[in-house]
């Protein structure tokens, strides 16, 4: 899976992004993550990419050349190398570059670092904490709606929302990532407000859970809690989300959500981190499936980022099952017992149906809400660790440029249902649904 050059698993990057989209934003002009994109974003996501293949060649004159001194300047704030940085604001200052583009991106590097040094999380207090009842079906069977790398607040994200809404599904499961960094305001306007927008629309209160990914805590999960007050505010049969992690149950269906995010947003180490959990989290999440596995429920698990994968590296030295060894060693033994029905995760912008793997019947990426997957040379699908057997007959579409966007829905009945995935055209030329697999879980 090559780097699309618009989403980088590197912190530092996808925070100058959302500090040059805010700046936009304030201009009131769109900085949606590709097609809506003002063209002082398109410069910034080239030159980044330019700058993480290490080939500085490749940034052009004009805007381009601007916007790799900003980079080059608070890359140098970031490593207090502070002759540097006025080398740059200097270089910055003495061409066409506009100095308060500078200044504005320095103030919010400032702001984004008080941030990142205090985290936010939310430890229980009681082991029963954080435990939440899946809604009444409206009609027939419960459907629940999963999405994954939603948060990109472009035309086609919302498109992607709208039709969720429309197959009115009675829940709706996010596994992660707002984009670029998380932050308040990107919180809000990226996925709080169409939310809202699209409940007003449709005239249905559907409840909405999240999880945090790795963009979400590159602003210390600031905008990710602050909105989880609002997101269920006054809608019937929810609750109120108070953590990063939780539990959606009835008689028959546990859903388990767990916060992979917090650890996978470190700026001194991001690419050689490999995700794990809080340990108090940890007790917690197999207390519950202890629980759920007593109570004789069928248990989904939810993560942003994946258990294995055959298209993306896990570290930056992967084991020989390209697996993350702490989820195994917390999740393996329910796992191998047969217990986990099926496990869904995002971080990969692409649809991912895997065979049987580490005992886990069903893994399964869903990543493909709305961040686009480019592409290139039509190789994303070519597993780069074939021994994880990904099924490479189910692939989204594409139209030359981008892969397709969409969600899966689970129509649940007492004791199995199924799961269909849907996707849409990349650019949103489309709203007409494409139905992509379907199974029963």
């Amino acid at each position: 899976m090559q780097n699309d050059g618009l989403n980088f698993h590197n912190a530092d990057y996808s925070v100058i992004q959302s500090a040059v989209a805010q700046i936009i934003r304030e201009e009131g002009i769109s900085t949606g993550s590709f097609h809506e994109q003002d063209e002082r974003m398109h410069a910034l996501s080239k030159t980044l990419a330019a700058m993480d293949n290490g080939d500085v060649t490749d940034v052009g004159d004009g805007i381009e050349f601007c916007m790799k001194i900003l980079v080059e300047y608070i890359l140098a704030l970031r490593a207090k190398d502070y002759k540097k940085a006025q080398q740059k604001k200097n270089e910055f200052q003495y061409t066409h570059c506009d100095l308060n583009w500078l200044i504005a991106a320095a103030e919010w590097w400032a702001y984004y670092d008080l941030l990142k040094k205090q985290p936010m999380y939310v430890n229980y207090t009681n082991i029963d904490d954080f435990q939440y009842d899946l809604p009444l079906a409206s009609s027939g069977n419960l459907k629940v709606g999963l999405v994954a790398d939603w948060g990109t607040g472009e035309q086609v994200a919302k498109l992607v929302m709208d039709l969720l809404f429309e197959q009115q599904v009675d829940v709706i499961l996010h596994l992660g990532d707002i984009y670029y960094a998380g932050t308040p305001t990107e919180a809000k306007n990226n996925f709080l407000q169409i939310i809202q927008d699209l409940r007003t629309k449709h005239g249905l209160q559907i409840p909405v859970y999240n999880l945090p990914g790795n963009h979400d805590y590159y602003s210390g999960g600031q905008g990710f809690y602050s909105i989880n007050d609002e997101l269920n505010h006054g809608i019937p049969n929810s609750s109120i989300q108070e953590a990063s992690y939780w539990t959606l149950s009835n008689s028959d269906w546990h859903f388990q959500g767990m916060d992979t995010g917090f650890y996978d947003s470190d700026l001194e180490n991001i690419q050689a981190d490999i995700t794990h959990l809080h340990s108090t989290e940890v007790a917690w999440h197999q207390d519950k499936l202890d629980k759920a596995v007593a109570a004789g429920k069928k248990i989904i698990l939810l993560s942003h980022h994946q258990l294995f994968s055959s298209l993306l590296n896990i570290g930056s030295k992967p084991n020989e099952d390209n697996s993350n060894p702490y989820l195994e060693a917390y999740f393996g033994s329910y796992i191998n017992n047969g217990d986990i029905t099926a496990w869904f995760w995002g971080h990969e912008h692409l649809l991912e149906i895997y065979d049987s793997y580490l005992g886990l019947d069903k893994g399964r990426c869903v990543g493909y809400g709305a961040f686009p997957a480019l592409y290139g040379d039509g190789k994303s699908y070519d597993p780069i660790y074939p021994q994880v057997p990904l099924d490479t007959s189910i692939q989204l579409s594409d139209n030359g440029e981008v892969y397709a966007h969409g969600f899966a829905v689970m129509d649940l009945g007492t004791s199995s249902g199924t799961v269909t995935y849907y996707s849409i055209p990349g650019d949103g030329s489309s709203s007409q649904l494409t139905e992509v697999y379907q199974e029963v879980i």
